[in-house]
């Protein structure tokens, strides 16, 4: 079983400081956090808001990120259009894969706030939305999905005791979905119009054999080093096991 995956070019590129300052690197929470809501908005004593000072700088940071996804969105566009077919075929069950073939089931998920999390988020914002768009792309083959969200509070820590990155109300997203395709090397592409993301793994399928690739999201995280959903995608994990 082979696998590898590459990231995105924007994503290892991008970095910001508050509002205008944009760096060719990738510390975009560190530049975000030099400077504290009071140091951008001098007030005293009782006249700041503290959390609602937060919530507008947080509500900000996505909307500069992806004003610098322009390349990402063409390749999600480009990707979403069919190049090829009769790579893949969607199956439901557990059926043996026929010969010369191999079963891939492709996972991802993504929790996001609610509208009105954030105070000057577009209205036009996917997130907390009922549904939310995923692409998927194999060899050339691209199929679009509408999935459902469902509004949920998330578990206030991992089964390892950390402290988890969906805890709290958010809308929750999950993708599921099993292809049969031939054995042999394959390009599985994920993208997310709503976010401005993609990521591209290869893939080797040994005939006959199941598979799951799941891409596990990670979230941006608060300066104190916590990954929170509702800071926004920060970008996926891969993993490929046979089932």
């Amino acid at each position: 079983m082979v696998f590898s995956e590459k990231l995105p070019d924007s994503r290892r590129s991008q970095g910001v400081a508050v509002f205008i300052l944009v760096k060719p690197d990738n510390r975009i929470q560190k530049y975000f956090h030099i400077f504290s809501p009071v140091e951008i908005f001098p007030f005293k004593g009782k006249e700041a808001d503290m959390k609602t000072i937060f919530r507008l700088l947080s509500g900000l940071l996505p909307a500069i990120l992806l004003a610098g996804c322009g390349a990402n969105m063409e390749m999600i566009r480009s990707k979403s259009q069919s190049q090829a077919s009769h790579i893949f075929q969607e199956v439901k069950g557990t059926s043996q894969p026929p010969a010369g073939y191999a079963d891939l089931v492709v996972k991802s998920s993504l929790k996001t706030h609610l509208p009105g999390y954030y105070l000057v988020e577009a209205k036009s914002s996917p997130h907390g939305q009922p549904t939310y768009t995923f692409v998927v792309n194999i060899d050339g083959q691209a199929t679009t999905y509408e999935v459902q969200g469902r509004r949920e509070d998330g578990p206030a820590v991992y089964d390892q005791g950390r402290t988890s990155s969906e805890k709290g109300v958010g809308m929750q997203y999950v993708l599921d979905r099993n292809f049969r395709l031939k054995a042999g090397r394959h390009k599985i592409f994920l993208g997310l119009p709503g976010d401005q993301y993609f990521k591209e793994v290869d893939v080797t399928l040994q005939e006959g054999e199941s598979y799951e690739l799941d891409f596990q999201p990670h979230y941006r995280r608060y300066k104190w080093g916590r990954e929170a959903f509702e800071n926004g995608l920060c970008g996926y994990a891969a993993s490929l096991k046979k089932i």
